[in-house]
């Protein structure tokens, strides 16, 4: 049991964290972080 909860939080630890990155890195305003700053071709 307590591998099962712990695999939960380290997964959910991990999501939060790629989340947060490509967040930091998709732009300051909410329309390009939704966008992606049009440079997706």
């Amino acid at each position: 049991m307590f591998w099962y909860v712990t695999m939960l939080i380290l997964y959910l630890v991990v999501m939060l964290y790629i989340g947060y990155y490509f967040r930091k890195t998709a732009g300051r305003s909410e329309d390009s972080y939704l966008v992606a700053d049009r440079k997706i071709g």
